[in-house]
């Protein structure tokens, strides 16, 4: 009997602890992220070394345009907290991609005037950047040497010379122009502009930072292919 009574009693104790809570949900983490630059597409014309606003980027995102010369004009993307297109030579319908606060952008040079006598402006668009489905052969090479051109304390060794990511991006956009209609995908652009020198032959390489060298053909194939989905499990290179 005495057996019983117990066997009840810790059967009522267990029964009556209390239940563990349940977790609060956080509900601020299920709202979608609000955009970094609203009431897009906008159109700014900038004055050749001045620099503007951009409308509606939360946190001072300035768009600075140098001199206007040759029917170029340097454009750069900054804010207090970086660098967000790195200094570039754009000319009348180039579009350079960028990320801005987890958002995917795309500025382009829409028009120059270059004036004999007083001042000289240039005028840009700002978008969002088109889902990898939609964009052309042309915007997906914009995209690979903006990477090129985004790779902070890597260094571009081409025929025996060393050059930043700024000046490998410009030497790609030069021969990509000159080679014209010869390179019409990406495929075209990494094997007749992007691997090699078609001086002498020499494939181009890329140093990184942590002192790794690779071939800029093998970096730029991997870089095509993880944009479209097609690399499985390949880290981004630094």
């Amino acid at each position: 009997m005495r057996m019983v009574t117990l066997v009840c009693c810790v059967c009522l104790l267990g029964s009556c602890r209390p239940k563990p809570p349940t977790p609060a949900t956080n509900e601020a983490a299920s709202k979608p992220v609000a955009p970094a630059i609203v009431g897009l597409p906008v159109t700014m014309t900038v004055k050749q070394r001045s620099q503007t606003v951009v409308p509606g980027s939360s946190q001072g995102l300035t768009l600075s345009a140098g001199d206007i010369t040759r029917g170029k004009v340097e454009a750069a993307l900054r804010s207090e907290s970086g660098v967000f297109l790195q200094p570039a030579f754009m000319e009348e319908g180039d579009r350079r991609p960028f990320e801005y606060q987890q958002g995917k952008y795309e500025l382009a040079l829409v028009k120059l005037d270059n004036a004999l006598v007083g001042e000289d402006f240039a005028t840009f668009t700002l978008s969002e950047a088109a889902s990898e489905e939609k964009l052309t052969e042309a915007q997906k090479i914009d995209r690979l040497i903006a990477r090129v051109e985004s790779l902070e304390g890597a260094t571009f060794l081409r025929n025996g010379s060393e050059h930043s990511p700024a000046d490998a991006a410009q030497h790609l956009r030069e021969k990509r122009a000159r080679a014209g209609d010869a390179v019409k995908t990406v495929d075209d652009f990494i094997e007749q502009v992007g691997s090699k020198s078609s001086l002498s032959g020499d494939e181009y390489e890329i140093r990184f930072r942590d002192g790794r060298v690779v071939k800029a053909g093998e970096f730029l194939r991997r870089e095509a292919a993880e944009s479209t989905g097609k690399a499985d499990a390949v880290q981004r290179a630094p």
